[in-house]
């Protein structure tokens, strides 16, 4: 945004930003809840896969979507080139 854009637009009042910061509370606590269940779903999911067939295609999809996520694989760090040799 520019300076002019910045100016053009009205300053919110006091009101108007504590019913900003009210509905932000109230997102964080619906975001929390929402992280709650799915956290359960998880474990519930994770616990069922022992249970299945394993050449099922629930159990693959499962098992595919529930593994744990790992960082990328760590690589060697670069080294710099050397300049061929001269004959």
């Amino acid at each position: 945004m520019t300076e002019n854009e910045q100016e053009q637009q009205p300053i919110p009042s006091q009101a108007d930003l504590y019913e900003d910061l009210r509905r932000i509370g109230e997102l964080e606590d619906q975001k929390a809840n929402v992280q709650t269940e799915i956290d359960q779903l998880t474990e519930r999911l994770t616990k069922a896969i022992p249970h299945l067939d394993k050449s099922s295609l629930l159990a693959q999809m499962l098992t595919a979507t529930l593994k744990p996520k790992t960082s990328a694989p760590k690589r060697a760090p670069k080294t710099a080139k050397k300049a061929p040799r001269k004959k």
